[in-house]
């Protein structure tokens, strides 16, 4: 109940939210691919890029993320499996797939604690929700394959928990 509450799509306007953001990250994850080599990831300055997502033990280096690893690692092995047993040369697009939804999930949560603050005001709820996407730099850290969307997401949904539970307690 807890999963299908929080990560549930409840109505159409939820479900326009989740596949407009996901289509647009795909969209612009998949422009970047022509764009590097095969064995890395775009690089961004200042950004914290998975370029190393192609060697499953180079997830456990990244010592100021310490959670990534256990986080990643699945779809790692996953895009390994790809590579060496099914042919697949080139798999980023599981990590940009993976990172979509996870974006995806950030727009959601955040769409819903702001309806809930602005008490269920439509306008209200897309002006925060465009102000939001108005920041550049949001907008760069949740296109790049970043630790930021990652952390954006936990953090949203940690919120979303606590803030329904307190309401409804």
């Amino acid at each position: 109940g807890l999963i299908k509450r929080h990560f549930g799509l409840h109505n159409n306007t939820e479900k326009l939210l989740w596949i407009l953001v996901f289509a647009i990250c795909c969209v612009f994850g998949f422009q970047f691919l022509p764009m590097v080599e095969q064995e890395a990831f775009y690089d961004q300055s200042g950004y914290d890029t998975f370029y190393y997502l192609r060697i499953s033990h180079k997830i456990w280096d990244n010592m100021r993320h310490p959670i990534l690893g256990v986080f990643l690692y699945p779809f790692v092995k996953f895009r390994y499996l790809l590579d060496e047993f099914l042919g697949v040369p080139d798999s980023r697009f599981v990590i940009i797939l993976l990172f979509g939804a996870i974006v995806s999930y950030s727009y959601l949560f955040l769409f819903r604690i702001v309806r809930h603050n602005s008490n269920g005001n439509k306008l209200k709820t897309w002006l925060s929700m465009l102000t939001f996407v108005s920041m550049a730099h949001v907008v760069m850290q949740f296109i790049a394959c970043d630790s930021f969307a990652i952390s954006m997401m936990l953090i949203l949904l940690s919120l979303q928990i606590l803030y329904y539970d307190n309401v409804r307690s």
